[in-house]
């Protein structure tokens, strides 16, 4: 039988979240946080060099980044388990991260029970949803049209909503200003926007930006 405890990586930019997490699993006996790092870089790096058996990655802030990290991780370690939580309640992110690969998703409602139960399931290679989101599903229109973006047009959705302008948007993403043009068009479109205030509503009532 195998003795060794979970080996836990934690991914979150906030030290105080940080702290919250390794509270929540003082004392648990076959669980322990081996690294703690802030950035989507730093997390691939420390995987690449000491696999951990399972990943705890944040989604609250930087969600389009993280998603793509994510992604990133299954491709660099296919059978590497990610739990992932979201201080927001959030249904349209809970679909993208299932989209996305992870493993597990655990909302706001993150007790040191839950928290223990979901990391021993993934490592396991099982699956483990938040009890409250199982048979959630999302609801209004605009809400499923988000659904429809790809990674990139999530992108460029948040930072239209955080106030970027079309130039700004195209360095950070090192993209040509005229594909970020076309990927606001697109995404205006999909979603049934008409302006920059219903845009900045909708990411709001999503909770992919902070008021």
């Amino acid at each position: 039988m195998n003795t060794q405890p979970i080996a836990i990586l934690l991914v979150d930019a906030h030290p105080v979240v940080r702290a919250g997490f390794r509270r929540l699993l003082e004392g648990v006996s076959g669980q322990q946080i081996i690294g703690e790092v802030a950035s989507d870089e730093e997390a691939l790096r420390f995987c690449a060099g000491q696999p951990p058996d399972v990943v705890l990655i944040d989604l609250s802030m930087s969600v389009p980044a993280r998603l793509k990290t994510v992604r990133r991780l299954r491709k660099q370690l296919p059978g590497l388990p990610v739990l992932a939580f979201n201080l927001h309640d959030n249904e349209m992110m809970f679909s993208q991260a299932m989209q996305a690969g992870v493993s597990g998703y655990l909302n706001q409602h993150i007790s040191a029970a839950t928290l223990q139960e979901a990391i021993s399931a993934v490592a396991r290679g099982k699956a483990y949803i938040a009890p409250e989101l199982l048979g959630r599903a999302l609801s209004g229109e605009q809400a499923g049209a988000l659904e429809t973006l790809t990674p990139r047009e999530l992108e460029v959705f948040t930072l239209l909503a955080e106030g970027g302008n079309i130039k700004e948007i195209a360095a950070t993403l090192s993209i040509s200003p005229k594909t970020a043009g076309v990927h606001q068009t697109r995404i205006m479109h999909k979603l049934g926007l008409r302006n920059a205030v219903q845009l900045v509503r909708l990411a709001l009532r999503q909770g992919l930006i902070s008021p």
